[in-house]
């Protein structure tokens, strides 16, 4: 079972939060998630500082939870796995041009000259395979010139035929002719 799912299960237990759509708007569940956040990277600074690797193994663990916590309360939970490998594979974009990792003093992996940031925003509005979006195919009438527009339903790979007979392939970007 993943992380979200335990959580998901705790947030269902005690009435937490679930929201199935991105969800900003509550001032008093925002400010909680970065409360806790901070509680939690607070109490990962003592127990690295008091080299115990028990708290510390806990700290790392209660992160994780409640950030799992924020990903449901926030509704970004549909969203995590992509946003992941996104982010996974602009970092290994990181590299030098000689093809070796590219480190500050401090030994962090910083950007090389082939750096590609993640393109989040892909993540966050394409839709994921299998779910259904609306799409507006904007079509002129070839005998009045009048320009129309027809609804259209995609899901993953869907043919529409409009009123023409003509057959359009539905790609995530686009509407192509077949």
């Amino acid at each position: 079972m993943k992380s979200i799912d335990l959580v998901r299960e705790f947030h269902q237990v005690y009435d937490q939060p679930i929201n199935d759509e991105p969800t900003l708007d509550d001032e008093a569940t925002n400010e909680l998630r970065v409360k806790l956040l901070k509680e939690e990277v607070h109490e990962l600074m003592i127990a690295i500082e008091n080299r115990d690797p028990v708290e510390t193994l806990d700290a790392l663990t209660d992160i994780q939870y409640v950030l799992d916590g924020a990903y449901l309360s926030l509704g970004f939970h549909k969203f995590k796995e992509a946003a992941l490998k996104e982010v996974h594979r602009s970092n290994l974009t990181k590299l030098g041009a000689d093809g070796k990792p590219v480190k500050n003093a401090a030994g962090k992996v910083i950007k090389g000259p082939n750096y590609e940031p993640p393109d989040i925003a892909k993540v966050l509005w394409q839709p994921a395979v299998g779910e259904r979006v609306q799409i507006i195919w904007e079509d002129e009438d070839p005998d009045t010139g009048v320009v129309m527009k027809y609804p259209c339903w995609h899901k993953g790979v869907d043919v529409y035929s409009d009123r023409y007979g003509r057959t359009y392939f539905f790609s995530l970007e686009e509407l192509k002719p077949l």
